[in-house]
């Protein structure tokens, strides 16, 4: 007998029934293989295990794409348990004044790279050249007060606040940009990453009767929202700029890469900017964009169940001890065989060529109008065996690039732009001239002052040549006999 006439020992009729129910109940398997079980997947509660993320362009594991708006925490429709937790207020929290007391958010703090205001820190005094009479008290005084917070203060060689060199571990926290600022919070409290956002504009601040800062949580429409097991912050207000990044974000790096256990270096996810510089530096220290790297969606909400945050800098001025922290780190990058010596040979002992003469070319804003002249004036005082390089931004350079031209730099030449963010690299008396653009304002002038300050802190000779303009970031016409005083005078 047949296996047909087995399984099927009725009529034709019966038979061919019972084939096409069994092809119906294949289809239906198919249907449910293929498409089902996938969407039951992909539609997991927000509540279970968070994933690590992936933030591609295309939504992915771990990856939401939705429309809809979020509170400070972050908090979408996805994920309605946070969303119950949400205050209507939220405390700030400045990093140089935590203690533990903060529930449960643990403290790791650096304290050899802490700044104490009551000590000073043998700094070279800031000299200003200007023909036009203008002081550096008239420029000093419009640095917001806000921004004041280990801001160098010339003549008194010591910083005006403490600066904590600390990690924080957040739990169960999120991020997500306001407006221009990065904001990380968790159920209680939303924190400061400092930087040029340290102000948190935008943000309605109430103070309580006990003096406390209370903020009225900000609504933001986001797009996209993603998931992590533990996630460090090197985000914040003007983070994708090379001269944020490098006076900023590298030093908040610096604390991570000193805080965190091995095992929690092998899990962390970083999120960062997605830029060139920021991917090659990352690189040097280590740090693989195909494993550790989330690279940041503005229209994106984070969330993670550990969120680490590094003590945020103040604007493009972070302390000497954190700066020199990162030198040496980079140094031994490059140099795993030499020691790292801040002291430079002395410039001119006629044992040792005076080092490299840089001029930074800006090409799209604050260029130099008489360009040819101010190299025409460099060269008549160039030093024996002394070269001039023009460090043009219109070029890409390579980090590594960058450290080698400015290590080796006797001189430096610039006005106010992101390239003078390399003097970072520069050895202890090196010379350091920049042109500083300086507008007027209802009480008087206005100018930006950030590298005044970090070359005092790194032990810099530093002189500022102001320049009166209509528009900040216009054209400059460098006054040659200021260039030829700075250039002569010691």
């Amino acid at each position: 007998m047949s296996i047909q006439k087995l399984l099927f020992p009725g009529s034709f009729i019966h038979m061919l029934i019972v084939k096409r129910f069994l092809s119906l109940v294949t289809i239906c398997t198919i249907f449910v293989i293929w498409v089902y079980i996938p969407i039951c997947v992909l539609s997991v509660p927000s509540s279970s295990t968070p994933s690590s993320l992936n933030t591609a362009a295309s939504p992915a594991e771990g990856t939401t794409t939705t429309n809809t708006e979020v509170s400070a925490l972050g908090n979408s429709e996805n994920d309605d348990n946070a969303m119950n937790q949400v205050s209507t207020v939220k405390n700030i929290i400045h990093l140089a004044d935590l203690t533990s007391q903060y529930y449960d958010v643990k403290i790791h703090e650096q304290g050899q790279y802490n700044v104490d205001p009551s000590v000073g820190y043998q700094m070279p005094d800031i000299k200003i050249q200007s023909r036009m009479g203008i002081q550096l008290n008239d420029l000093n005084k419009f640095v917001p007060a806000w921004r004041v917070q280990t801001q160098y203060q010339p003549g008194d060689r010591r910083y005006k606040s403490a600066y904590r060199a600390a990690v924080l571990e957040v739990p169960n926290a999120y991020a997500y940009t306001y407006g221009e600022d990065f904001v990380v919070a968790d159920a209680r409290n939303v924190y400061n990453i400092g930087g040029c956002g340290e102000r948190m504009e935008g943000w309605d601040l109430n103070i309580g009767e006990d003096g406390s800062q209370k903020w009225d949580i900000p609504v933001q429409s986001v797009t996209g929202y993603h998931r992590a097991k533990s996630l460090a912050i090197l985000v914040h207000r003007f983070s994708n700029s090379y001269f944020h990044w490098t006076t900023e974000a590298l030093p908040r790096l610096m604390l991570y890469l000193e805080t965190l256990t091995i095992e929690q270096k092998r899990s962390v996810r970083y999120l960062v900017n997605k830029e060139n510089y920021i991917r090659e530096s990352l690189r040097l220290f280590g740090i693989f964009e195909n494993r550790q790297v989330i690279y940041y969606d503005h229209e994106s909400v984070y969330q993670a169940g550990t969120i680490f945050l590094a003590a945020g800098t103040p604007c493009g001025r972070s302390p000497k001890p954190i700066m020199n922290l990162l030198q040496k780190r980079l140094h031994n990058v490059l140099f795993p065989n030499k020691e790292f010596l801040p002291l430079p040979s002395p410039p001119n002992n006629g044992k040792a060529p005076p080092g490299l003469l840089v001029l930074i070319k800006r090409n799209y804003s604050r260029q130099m109008s008489n360009v040819d002249e101010v190299k025409t004036t460099l060269r008549k005082h160039l030093r024996k065996g002394q070269e001039i390089i023009l460090f043009d931004d219109s070029k890409r350079h390579s980090l590594i690039s960058q450290y080698m031209i400015f290590k080796k730099a006797g001189m430096i030449v610039g006005a106010h732009g992101g390239g003078l963010a390399n003097i970072l690299w520069s050895s202890i008396g090196t010379k350091v001239i920049e042109v500083l653009p300086v507008t007027s304002a209802a009480d008087g002038r206005r100018a930006r002052v950030c590298y005044a300050s970090i070359a005092g802190s790194l032990g810099l000779d530093y002189t500022m040549i102001p320049v009166e303009n209509e528009e900040f970031d216009g054209p400059i016409e460098v006054p040659l006999d200021d260039l030829t005083a700075a250039i002569i005078n010691n």
